[in-house]
């Protein structure tokens, strides 16, 4: 009767445990629905026969971005296929300068590493929605490498005047097979407005149309493991309940402010009963405050809220997602206060008119508080469908 008794107790234990984890599971698919702002895409687009293929921009990985953005656009106006490039070393991800405050290298910093964009963003998202391939299979459609197209296609140059006027037009009625978009001249990062919101300058704008904007607010968005990850952090901070902030130091020398001068220009942001997250390449110059920065969140003094995500994936895969990471913590707070003439700051303003944040207008630490209206009012969030997009401009 007690061996009957305890295996009774047995199965029970296993069931409430199992009812606790569906639960959980439950609340954190209920957090990534609320964070998707994006129709997700049933199918691929179909494949055309001629191609828009690029070559990564020189700078960080957020000037990249929009670089590929703008490439998708292109292809998207011209009737190509976007072709995504072979994986390389980028800056701030596969190699850079060593600061003593970086925390968590991987050994792989540095030694020759590659990145890849399908490693970044959501690729069956920007599949559904644009003709897409990776390198690999470009390749193995094609057999055609980088020296082959380079060879084979126009020369853009005369293409990206001063505004890239003429641009799309001139393109349209190209007749060669592959359009080449050389990332060291800056094509076609130099149409996009890198330090606002990333989206395209007045003369392309002025080309856009409803699909344009779609593909934007759809098809590009940041890979699901930085969703999984990013949506735990969501979770325990409260959704749309925190402050954030983004404090850079690593250049823009006119644009830096010291925490102490941040914090009066903004006083919401440490008084608004809140917590505030801060993103800074300069953690050290916020250890000692009532604040939390990346490292906390898998340390005592979160819970350790991101320790075991950190263990389902590689040190250096872990490094590379970070900065993803830190954009949409930064995306669903109530207030963000970014810095000025960042693209990271940037995208993370136009990530909050897509997810209908409560103030999505964009602020800076260099403006003061009390000179800007600042809504904070919740308001019913609806999705657009696949075919409208965010004009994410007009909040410019």
């Amino acid at each position: 009767m007690k061996l009957c008794l305890s295996w009774v107790v047995g199965i029970l234990a296993v069931t409430i445990d199992g009812l606790r984890l569906t639960s959980k599971l439950n609340k954190q698919k209920t957090m990534l629905e609320q964070m998707q702002w994006w129709q997700t895409a049933e199918k691929d687009k179909p494949l055309h026969d001629k191609y828009v293929v690029f070559t990564f921009d020189s700078a960080g990985v957020n000037n990249k971005r929009i670089s590929w953005e703008l490439a998708g656009i292109i292809a998207q106006k011209t009737g190509r296929t976007l072709v995504l490039p072979p994986p390389e070393q980028m800056p701030q991800l596969d190699f850079g300068s060593v600061s003593s405050t970086v925390d968590g290298l991987p050994a792989s910093f540095n030694h020759g590493s590659k990145t890849a964009v399908e490693d970044l963003i959501n690729l069956k998202q920007l599949k559904g929605n644009l003709a897409t391939l990776t390198w690999k299979e470009f390749l193995e459609r094609t057999g055609k490498d980088l020296i082959a197209v380079k060879k084979e296609s126009r020369d853009m140059a005369g293409f990206f005047l001063e505004d890239c006027k003429n641009l799309v037009e001139l393109a349209v009625d190209m007749k060669e097979e592959m359009m080449f978009l050389d990332g060291d001249k800056r094509q076609p990062f130099s149409c996009g407005e890198w330090w606002k919101l990333g989206g395209p300058r007045d003369e392309l704008r002025s080309t856009f149309h409803d699909q344009d904007w779609a593909l934007l607010t759809h098809g590009f968005v940041w890979h699901p493991d930085a969703f999984d990850i990013g949506s735990k952090g969501v979770k325990y901070l409260g959704l749309f309940q925190y402050n954030s902030l983004h404090a850079r130091y690593g250049d823009f020398v006119e644009l830096q402010v010291e925490p102490s001068k941040i914090f009066k220009n903004w006083p919401s942001l440490l008084h608004d009963d809140a917590k505030l997250y801060v993103a800074t390449d300069a953690p050290e110059k916020f250890k000692t405050m009532d604040v939390l920065i990346w490292d906390d969140l898998s340390s005592d003094k979160t819970g350790r809220v991101l320790a075991p995500e950190k263990e389902l994936y590689s040190s250096e895969r872990w490094f590379k997602l970070t900065g993803l990471v830190e954009e949409l913590i930064c995306t669903y707070s109530k207030l963000f206060v970014g810095s000025g003439r960042s693209s990271f700051s940037g995208h993370i303003q136009r990530m909050r008119i897509h997810a209908g944040a409560p103030n999505p207008k964009p602020l800076y630490h260099t403006m003061t508080e009390s000179s800007e209206h600042i809504t904070l009012q919740s308001k019913a969030f609806h999705k657009k469908s696949q075919t409208e997009g965010d004009i994410f401009m007009q909040l410019n």
